[in-house]
């Protein structure tokens, strides 16, 4: 997971399991259940934190769900397009 150039861990493993995902199932599977489980999840948060009135709560779920659908939208799409190479 480490190499020498980059004390950073690599997160391969994630890359693997995704673009398994992709492979058997297809994009739209991967979008429709992957990242749309997460997506109501976290906005189930939000309407929860909304009712208890706590704002500042909700702007940070908001923030980490716009990064991580994001991320996991684009790690899809590169897995599907077949441009990430994976050492």
């Amino acid at each position: 997971m480490y190499t020498w150039d980059c004390l950073a861990p690599r997160f391969i493993v994630f890359k693997y399991m995704i673009r398994w995902y992709i492979d058997k199932f297809g994009m739209f599977c991967y979008v429709t259940i992957f990242v749309g489980v997460i997506l109501i999840a976290l906005l189930r948060a939000v309407i929860l934190d909304i009712k208890m009135k706590e704002y500042d709560r909700v702007i940070m779920i908001i923030i980490f769900t716009l990064i991580l659908i994001g991320g996991l939208l684009g790690v899809g799409m590169d897995m599907y397009n077949g441009s990430v190479s994976i050492p």
